[in-house]
């Protein structure tokens, strides 16, 4: 037979397995994740502040409202610890913890207004995204359609 297809020997050992490579791409995903973590932990509020200034919406939106998520986090949990040193020393002074009223300084108001401004931009874009997958797949439903009134011809 001229047209048969013979099977050419590979090199067995230079092959990966799909799954140890998927197993090391989410590695590195994982590995890049937990340093930004750890470079938010290490930021003071002005510096998390400073960075949701700089804060650009990706493509990914996902990626986006995680990071996002983390900001806010890092600065609540530095904002709480404020507070509850506040109310401490409060207390410290003789006071009672009813009658304490704890005041957000600016760089939390600012904080706030910036995070809320950019949560609205990634509902909207989120939104944008669902109305553009929506009217994708009336497109594809409609060339469905013609393909298959071509084929009964």
């Amino acid at each position: 037979m001229e047209n048969e297809i013979t099977a050419q020997p590979t090199n067995v050992q230079n092959l990966e397995p799909k799954s140890l490579l998927t197993a090391d791409l989410h590695e590195e995903q994982v590995d890049v994740a937990e340093e930004e973590a750890l470079d938010l932990e290490k930021l003071s509020k002005e510096e998390l502040l400073k960075y949701l200034l700089e804060f650009k919406v990706e493509d990914n939106l996902g990626k986006s409202n995680n990071t996002l998520k983390q900001i806010k986090s890092h600065f609540d949990a530095i904002a709480e610890g404020e507070r509850n040193a506040a109310l401490q020393k409060f207390i410290e002074n003789g006071s009672e913890e009813g009658d304490f009223d704890f005041k957000k300084d600016a760089v939390t108001v600012k904080f706030e207004k910036t995070f809320d401004e950019i949560r609205d931009k990634l509902s909207v874009a989120h939104s944008n995204q669902e109305k553009e997958k929506d009217k994708n797949l009336e497109i594809k439903k409609d060339l469905l359609d013609k393909l298959r009134a071509l084929i009964s011809l």
